[in-house]
């Protein structure tokens, strides 16, 4: 499962590295730390726990080789503990039956909650979903609520609506490794609003599509995005509506083992940065050290002699 995980998270720019991994007869315990590359260089990490159940009966609920209850966290305290904050009582989750023949369903489940910081309040419904992987081929089903912000300000508030959100989607790859895969995804967003400093602005209806389809050794891909109503402050205050908003991009015929070596290329860029970065830094004071040492061989050694005293009868 760790090798499958690690392949996974190649593929995407992250990395998983065991941290610890206590086994009993019928239950184990494993921590893996996850880096994920930020947007601006500066990666992220969190601390995994898989609480293992094993087979060929998991905790009495069926027959696998596993039933695993993963949990996150932050590594960083200050994240650590604001993530304390959002979440007191329960923990987001991710509930994975592991079949005999290595097929996974995993549950997902993130709890609502509220949580105030500065004078804004934020307000969420609880996130639910499947995802399902088969071999190389993954399915997935996601729906939100949606979410509330609001912020009193100086006397002028400020407030922010999201409506239900959903993620389907269905991808196949030749391999773990693979960093491209085959299938179609979409993500829509029912609505959105947002008011404050006496403007407003509010969407419906926003649909976004991706298909990647197969053609021989090269790609067809197609990506759609499609917005019902969208409402906008005017210049002079009023209010501005468009309708049937849509953006549809497509490219066709494009070489796939480039293009994989491309993606590949594009994600281990960060981890080759951060290890020149650690190489430039670390050559210099190897390099001072060396330098101290032969300029240490260079001096004469201080010679101590012996004190003579002299005693007069």
């Amino acid at each position: 499962m760790t090798g499958t995980l690690r392949a996974r998270a190649a593929a995407s720019g992250a990395q998983v590295k065991q941290v610890s991994y206590t086994r009993g007869f019928t239950y184990s315990t494993q921590v893996l730390r996850l880096t994920l590359p930020g947007s601006t260089g500066a990666s992220q990490t969190l601390l995994v726990t898989n609480d293992i159940q094993h087979g060929p009966l998991p905790a009495l609920k069926g027959v696998g080789q596993a039933t695993v209850t993963t949990t996150f966290r932050p590594e960083d305290p200050q994240a650590q503990a604001a993530y304390a904050r959002a979440f007191p009582d329960r923990q987001p989750q991710v509930q994975t039956v592991i079949g005999l023949a290595g097929d996974t369903h995993s549950r997902v489940d993130v709890p609502g909650g509220t949580l105030t910081e500065q004078g804004t309040t934020v307000n969420w419904q609880a996130l639910g979903g499947t995802v399902d992987v088969q071999g190389n081929d993954t399915r997935l089903n996601l729906s939100w609520p949606g979410l509330t912000v609001s912020d009193p300000g100086d006397g002028d508030p400020t407030t922010g609506t999201i409506g239900r959100v959903t993620l389907t989607g269905e991808n196949r790859r030749n391999g773990p490794a693979d960093p491209i895969g085959l299938g179609r995804a979409s993500l829509t967003l029912d609505r959105a609003a947002l008011q404050g400093d006496g403007a407003s602005m509010n969407l419906t209806g926003l649909n976004i599509s991706a298909d990647t389809a197969a053609q021989g050794n090269y790609l067809n891909s197609t990506v759609k995005y499609d917005v019902g109503t969208l409402s906008l402050p005017g210049p002079d205050g009023a209010a501005q509506s468009l309708r049937d908003l849509q953006l549809h991009l497509s490219l066709g015929h494009l070489a796939r083992e480039p293009l994989a070596r491309l993606l590949v290329l594009l994600n281990d860029a960060p981890r080759s940065w951060t290890a020149h970065s650690r190489v430039s830094r670390t050559v210099p004071s190897v390099i001072r050290s060396r330098a101290s040492a032969r300029r240490s061989r260079r001096r004469p050694a201080p010679t101590c002699w012996p004190c003579c005293r002299t005693t007069r009868s």
